[in-house]
């Protein structure tokens, strides 16, 4: 079971019920909702897809004692790119908005395939921007990078390569493998990671490929290498939503697009020897171009070492 994907769709249920019991979000409307499980599976997705835009199941309203069918006003996922344009191109043409919490393929900006779509995550665009920079700001000038053989990876990584090389960085080695691929193939993949020089590897993985790849690693471990990884209604109203909830700002651009935000995390151990997950810094698209990224604590390398952050100008 993938507890991640369980703790989005809480989150969701969370913001239906902050939704429906605030008197300035939406007034004098009630939202409900039906879950239901991709699996992380293109087919089902697009199966599921069709149930949306045939329309809901007839549901017994008990209060009312009468039997009702819901109409879809919005769809709310993927969390994978792939599934997530799948779903897009069925959905799309029924003017059914689509709203992704996780799909960052700068693919999805094109609103000429995807009119419906927004997200409330950056596109891999600026992330690829932030990594380079990252990667530049710490003078690893040689690097190795791998990737999903998917949608998400492969954009992404080729944002990646095309901001590295502006940046003056060399790539060593660019791979990709999927989860489902043979197990030669990642021990292949590890075998390059392996052999090579390069120090630091850049990952554009899904977090259920890389699990895959770092357990070949540990079977035959090689010296420590540092790891950088990547993240009509509810129509015409979406393009106009702007309001802050929790200290956030929501709001989406021309190509349903937020303003880009990261929180730069790093794994550090405490005084018990217990890995938590700590942020060092930030990365704020909205800011001036001297005050985008910003590293305001120390850090922990791969040599167990800690080094002190700064504010980058």
């Amino acid at each position: 079971m993938d507890t991640r994907e369980l703790r989005f769709a809480r989150a969701m249920v969370f913001a239906i019920e902050e939704i429906n019991n605030s008197s300035d979000l939406l007034p004098g409307i009630t939202l409900g909702y039906q879950i239901l499980d991709s699996c992380a599976s293109v087919p089902v997705a697009v199966e599921l897809a069709f149930q949306f835009a045939n329309g809901l199941q007839q549901l017994y309203d008990s209060k009312k004692g009468c039997v009702r069918s819901g109409r879809v006003t919005a769809i709310v996922g993927e969390s994978g790119s792939t599934p997530t344009i799948s779903m897009s191109r069925i959905i799309g043409p029924f003017d059914i908005p689509q709203v992704s919490h996780f799909a960052t393929c700068a693919c999805l900006s094109d609103k000429t395939q995807y009119p419906t779509f927004f997200r409330t995550i950056p596109s891999d665009q600026f992330q690829a921007d932030a990594l380079a920079k990252l990667v530049k700001h710490f003078g690893w000038t040689w690097i190795g990078a791998v990737r999903s053989n998917s949608d998400y990876g492969n954009n992404g990584m080729a944002s990646f390569l095309r901001a590295a090389h502006k940046e003056g960085i060399c790539v060593e080695y660019s791979e990709s493998f999927y989860r489902t691929d043979p197990q030669s193939k990642i021990q292949q993949v590890a075998d390059v990671i392996r052999r090579s020089t390069a120090v630091v590897v850049v990952a554009f993985t899904a977090t259920g490929d890389l699990m895959f790849l770092l357990e070949e690693l540990t079977r035959n471990p090689s010296s420590p290498r540092q790891w950088i990884g990547s993240e009509a209604w509810v129509l015409d109203q979406l393009k106009r939503v702007n309001f802050s909830r929790n200290g956030y700002h929501v709001s989406f651009d021309a190509n349903g697009d937020p303003v880009a935000f990261y929180e730069l995390i790093n794994w550090q151990r405490n005084e018990n020897g217990v890995l938590e997950y700590v942020t060092v810094g930030h990365y704020d698209d909205s800011l001036s171009l001297g005050q985008k990224f910003t590293i305001r604590r120390n850090i922990s390398w791969a040599d167990g070492g800690m080094k002190a952050g700064r504010t980058i100008h």
